[in-house]
């Protein structure tokens, strides 16, 4: 199978990706106390776990931001994760993230487990179902990405807690 050529984004998906950028750029210069945009990068990288490269795609608008580092970033900077993707002009944080939010997360990490484990040929219809609903609880816990998907890497290929 060859990967198909990505068609660019919209023009307004371009304004919207920059408009993400400006929050989460003004979010993470309030947060660490740095009104300059020099080296407000790096800080975001760290914040979201992800590369300077990473973060410069998104400043530029190359790829879109991930939902599951809006909501990581959006839990370190005190605001909804729906304000940072500029779907409400309301930076309030509600007390829990919302199960949305969870079931995104859940199901990136999913594939991303599925993916490591290279899992193409084979795979148990169901798997998938059962390493979301792994991830998902595991969220809802408040667990850590990396222990998340440690669990689900070593599930999804074919190992258990029994053996």
């Amino acid at each position: 199978m060859t990967a198909q050529p990505s068609q660019s984004p919209s023009h307004e998906e371009m304004e919207t990706r920059k408009r993400v950028w400006e929050r989460i750029k003004t979010r993470a210069q309030e947060v660490h106390q740095h009104p300059s945009d020099h080296g407000i990068n790096t800080k975001i990288a760290a914040d979201a776990g992800r590369s300077s490269q990473t973060v410069g795609d998104w400043k530029h608008g190359r790829t879109p931001v991930p939902p599951s580092v809006m909501v990581a970033l959006a839990n370190k900077y005190g605001v909804s994760a729906r304000y940072l993707a500029c779907k409400t002009d309301d930076p309030q944080q509600s007390e829990q993230v919302a199960e949305s939010d969870l079931t995104v997360m859940a199901l990136e990490m999913v594939e991303e487990a599925l993916v490591r484990a290279t899992l193409d040929d084979g795979i148990d219809p169901m798997a998938g179902a059962r390493l979301a609903m792994t991830a998902f609880e595991m969220l809802k816990q408040g667990q850590s990405k990396s222990n998340i998907l440690g669990k689900l890497i070593y599930e999804a290929e074919g190992r258990s807690d029994d053996s």
